[in-house]
């Protein structure tokens, strides 16, 4: 029996991490279909998961959307701060072909699984209350815990972004018996779901105080307060520290409403029903609250996002020696909360982070997440049920592949501007010395999809579009073929005659007069360029000379245009005396 693996959106290969970056959180999106009745469910831009055959199933219709417009404005990466679905309507239901009878964790998260594939940039996810359940005696009889691990990962875990040092917290963490469901008839429901940070914490108590604060005996943490302490103190040396989770520990000036029994999300139909059921007053008051606060303020902790409460919110609370403070940031769901009016809308927050600081993180202040839809009145009431189209709309015509003329529109209705706007266009390869021109964009990077008969040419295009601006940016055959071969050299070192280090940098110069431009190099210190292989033309390149003992050494380096087929450059030389000390 054979196994394999993979894991998509592992790896996003980068020429260097960058001082000023942006990502985007998006939270609460709650995969679901028609098959997932309750009382305030809704399904606005929502419809069967696709089964591949039917074209009416268009699955998550309103997330489809939103990763659209992630994969459009091209941030480095984003943060998913959890409930991706829904799972507490049913234990078993057939879902038909080619599902069959399903567990509602199997079929839902799945589906989240799917649609999240098409995000075409790292992604790094944590876990909501609708992730933590366990199902004991019922269903698949799974700890959903476990079923987390097997397909993510970790319950906790970290991760860097160069200098940039980002923790992503489990605020379920409850033992099995507290997160099992049970099924009251009218609703399916655990014993506790709200915010928790076991390991030696303090008890719960709403509110927060100075000596409170004081009490906490971190010497005394376990589990995961023992390892996000540790975490904390062991970045100390990075420029900044960002904490996601999603349920806030601070919420309501220290107030602890997402971890309190009685918070908000006990009002309306669902929290009467709670309350007649007798649970209501007891799924909540967990521990770590204030240890957490605690470790963020101590440890400066720049910036903590959240959700779970599917609306914007925004405070801060200073670092233990005053020096700053923890910006906290609660965001907005990414699904239709109701299809009627509301002062929450789907919506998203793109974070700007410049040099050790948090440059942006608002579409309006002083609170409010960029909106998905066109026509979102932020800040005031929207009637979410007329919003279809999206704020960022985008369309090529014809559609790349086939056509030597692809245009690509990009409407934004933001009224934020949508810096490095990206596409790609596939497109048929020429001859003859023809290429493509771009108008209207930069070229970041092209590839061809065969080394030896390439039949298309990917063009990976940015633009940047201004608020309210409709744009076109074009990839055109070119008027005319390019039959000229580039011309080009370098030097060593700023133009150094002698080195005491094989490690050098090389100063690149090219020009093409045929009018395709400069597609890449080849370097070798050799000139018969064995072993060396093409890479994207830049203008400065590290590079290790020949091993050896002191003396003469070469460097070597040819040029390639854009031009189809390629016209290749002669070789151009340069020498320098090695002497080491």
């Amino acid at each position: 029996t054979s196994v394999s693996d993979s894991q998509p959106h592992a790896l996003k290969a980068v020429d260097q991490y960058k001082d000023r970056f942006s990502f985007c959180q998006l939270t609460d999106i709650h995969v679901y279909g028609p098959e997932c009745d309750y009382p305030s469910a809704n399904y606005h831009l929502r419809s069967e998961r696709s089964d591949g055959k039917d074209p009416e199933r268009r699955g998550a219709v309103y997330y489809q959307k939103a990763i659209e417009q992630v994969n459009l404005m091209r941030p480095d990466f984003c943060v998913l701060t959890g409930d991706f679905m829904f799972g507490q309507s049913y234990f078993l239901q057939d879902q038909g072909s080619p599902w069959g009878l399903t567990t509602e964790y199997e079929y839902e998260m799945l589906w989240f699984y799917e649609e999240t594939l098409k995000m075409d940039v790292p992604v790094f996810l944590l876990m909501g209350n609708h992730e933590c359940f366990s199902e004991d005696d019922e269903a698949a009889k799974e700890d959903w815990f476990d079923n987390w691990r097997r397909l993510y990962g970790p319950l906790y875990h970290s991760f860097d972004y160069g200098d940039y040092h980002f923790l992503a917290l489990n605020s379920q963490d409850w033992p099995v018996e507290e997160r099992t469901l049970v099924d009251y008839g009218v609703s399916i429901q655990s014993d506790k779901y709200k915010g928790q940070f076991s390991g030696g914490g303090d008890r719960w108590s709403p509110g927060v105080s100075v000596e409170r604060l004081e009490g906490v005996d971190e010497s005394r943490l376990t589990g995961q307060l023992r390892w996000m302490r540790d975490d904390l103190r062991g970045h100390q040396g990075s420029k900044m520290r960002v904490v996601a989770t999603h349920q806030e520990p601070w919420r309501q000036e220290g107030s602890g409403v997402m971890w309190a029994s009685a918070g908000a999300d006990t009002g309306g139909f669902i929290g009467q029903i709670k309350s007649l059921m007798g649970f209501a007053g007891v799924y909540g008051n967990g521990e770590g609250r204030l240890a957490a606060i605690k470790l963020m303020s101590e440890n400066k902790v720049a910036l903590e996002i959240s959700g779970h409460f599917h609306s914007d919110f925004v405070e801060a609370f200073p670092w233990a020696d005053k020096s700053g403070r923890v910006l906290s940031v609660n965001t907005t769901c990414t699904q239709f909360n109701v299809d009627g009016l509301s002062r929450s809308y789907p919506g998203y927050r793109r974070i700007w982070i410049n040099n050790g600081t948090v440059e942006s993180f608002n579409y309006a202040d002083p609170m409010w997440s960029y909106p998905i839809y066109k026509g979102t009145n932020v800040g005031g009431v929207t009637d979410l049920g007329k919003l279809v189209r999206p704020a960022i709309e985008f369309s090529f015509s014809p559609s790349p592949g086939s056509s030597r003329a692809v245009t690509l529109t990009i409407e934004n209705s933001l009224k934020k501007p949508l810096p490095g706007a990206y596409a790609e266009f596939p497109m048929p390869f020429l001859s003859k010395g023809y290429y493509y021109e771009v108008k209207n964009g930069s070229v970041a990077q092209t590839y061809d999809d065969d080394d030896k008969s390439p039949e298309h040419r990917v063009y990976q295009v940015y633009t940047d579009v201004a608020p309210g601006e409709v744009k076109k940016v074009q990839v055109v055959e070119s008027a005319a073929p390019d039959l000229a071969a580039p011309v080009g050299g370098l030097s060593i070192n700023g133009g150094a005659q002698k080195i005491s280090s094989l490690a050098v940098t090389l100063d690149i110069e090219a020009s093409d007069p045929g009018g395709a431009g400069i597609k890449d190099m080849m370097i070798s210190n050799t000139p018969d360029f064995k072993g060396a292989e093409w890479q994207t033309y830049s203008a400065s390149a590290t590079w290790s000379l020949a091993d050896g003992s002191a003396g003469n050494r070469e460097v070597y380096v040819k040029f390639r245009d854009y031009a189809m087929p390629a016209n290749v450059s002669g070789v151009a030389q340069v020498s320098i005396i090695y002497y080491p000390q």
